[in-house]
């Protein structure tokens, strides 16, 4: 009888409650050859054990529309690469989150938002100089990030 109330409320939803775990927490968005990506985040705790993936979403304007890029399905990955995703055209945007085995909802809310950078010299008037403009890679800086990006700003 108590399996069988254990599996109505399973089929039924009651009193089954999901798992939401926290998203990583995004540190780097680096840039690779040929346009690739390279991402590192800090691992969120699982104490449930119920780690699914990590969603990886990528965009080219910071307001999107992101669109899922790739899983990650090993809860101790610290990063991974994205090849070809178009870093050498622009900026692209990143946020994760994580996707839990635990009935619906089971995915968190967004990570941050980085951004890789994007560095563009152009020629300045008077010759003789060059003027670099690049984006930052979250506004405002996070407070992780060292003084030098903030100094850049």
């Amino acid at each position: 009888m108590r399996t069988l109330l254990v599996f109505l409320a399973v089929i039924l939803g009651v009193g089954v409650r999901a798992t939401v775990l926290d998203p990583p927490s995004l540190r780097c968005a680096g840039v690779q050859p040929g346009g690739g990506a390279s991402l590192g985040w800090t691992i969120p705790p699982d104490p449930t054990g119920e780690f699914l993936q990590y969603d990886i979403y990528t965009s080219l304007s910071p307001g999107g529309p992101f669109t899922l890029a790739a899983s990650v399905p090993n809860h101790a990955a610290t990063g991974t690469l994205l090849p070809g995703i178009g870093t050498d055209l622009g900026p692209v945007y990143f946020y994760v989150t994580t996707v839990s085995t635990s009935g619906a909802p089971n995915t968190s809310v967004p990570s941050d938002t980085l951004a890789t950078l994007f560095v563009e010299v152009t020629q300045s008037t008077p010759l003789g100089s060059a003027n670099v403009n690049w984006n930052l890679p979250h506004n405002p800086p996070l407070p992780t990030m060292d003084s030098l990006a903030i100094f850049l700003e």
